[in-house]
């Protein structure tokens, strides 16, 4: 709802140099209303009735957070609401049923693909808190979210070959030299919506080892790939060090990992062009070598592997 971004964004502000760095759409104030019991579901779309009661109960609050709490103002009434999202409920209608019934009648006789919106390190309980998302990232997330009950997934863990972050939050292994713009540039790591640079960094060993842990990954698909290509040096992080404390694990306090230094295994790079490998043998050695180490590190293999932009540039 338009209220939702709106206090998002008034929220950021108010945060000052403490921002999360959200886009302001409101996901997380949706998300909010939802746990309190007062969210617009998306049934009500389609019943103007229910939705302009709903409404006129929960605007009045909503302003009044928005301009007394932060000062800031709005424009949005019942009736400008009402105008634009019952136009939606029009175009949606054939598209909301009961999901949980499909998918619970056809899951023995069919395969599905359930994939996660983010990354397990926005998970606002096992993620870097508060430098999260609202809604839970980790595979087991699918059950209740689609409607299932709980059995085994083959969970594939999708990682780059390198660290992104996008917003606010510690970043170990993040690069801010030249070559950190490099792996930027040559990876297009801008956001999707907001067009912000992301964070770029090495590949971290304790951090993906926490996430196979948490979400149970049992092979790996490794992204692209392509964009270390003549980098002379590449380091992963296998460790870091806070204080006088190794630590070979991802710390669970968020404090810790702010203030610690990654300890790096520097690996050989390659210089030649992978875009038009098939095959993992077609991959140079030290290439092979790069993904040799993520696997004897993770205890886990690597089944997929992209090696360009174009949907054919794959290795399984």
């Amino acid at each position: 709802m338009p209220y939702h971004g709106a206090m998002d964004a008034a929220n950021e502000a108010w945060k000052g140099k403490d921002a999360t760095g959200s886009l302001c759409l409101g996901i997380g104030y949706c998300y909010e209303d939802r746990n309190n019991r007062s969210g617009i579901r998306l049934e009500f779309l389609v019943r103007p009735d229910i939705l302009k009661e709903k409404l006129e109960k929960i605007l009045p609050l909503k302003k009044a957070i928005i301009e007394k709490a932060y000062g800031m103002k709005t424009d949005f009434t019942v009736q400008s609401i009402l105008a634009e999202y019952i136009p939606y409920g029009k175009k949606l209608k054939t598209f909301i049923g009961d999901i949980s019934s499909l998918v619970n009648n056809k899951i023995t006789s069919h395969s599905f693909l359930f994939e996660q919106a983010h990354g397990t390190m926005l998970d606002p309980v096992f993620g870097t808190y508060p430098f999260t998302v609202a809604p839970p990232t980790v595979a087991s997330a699918v059950f209740p979210s689609v409607g299932i009950a709980a059995r085994r997934l083959d969970v594939i863990g999708v990682v780059k070959a390198y660290t992104t972050r996008v917003g606010n939050g510690p970043f170990p292994t993040e690069l801010f030299e030249a070559i950190g713009e490099t792996i930027r540039t040559n990876g297009n790591e801008f956001g999707t919506v907001s067009k912000r640079p992301r964070r770029c960094g090495w590949l971290d060993m304790p951090m993906l080892r926490y996430a196979v842990r948490l979400n149970g990954v049992a092979s790996l698909a490794i992204t692209k790939l392509d964009v270390l290509s003549r980098i002379k040096k590449l380091k992963v992080c296998i460790g870091y060090r806070d204080g006088d404390k190794i630590l070979r694990e991802f710390p669970s306090e968020i404090s810790t990992l702010a203030h610690t230094t990654p300890i790096y295994e520097i690996l050989q790079g390659w210089d030649e062009d992978i875009t038009k490998a098939r095959k993992r043998s077609d991959l140079p050695k030290k290439t092979q070598h790069y993904l040799s180490f993520i696997e004897h590190e993770l205890h886990i293999p690597i089944r997929y592997i992209s090696v360009g932009a174009e949907r054919k540039a794959f290795i399984k």
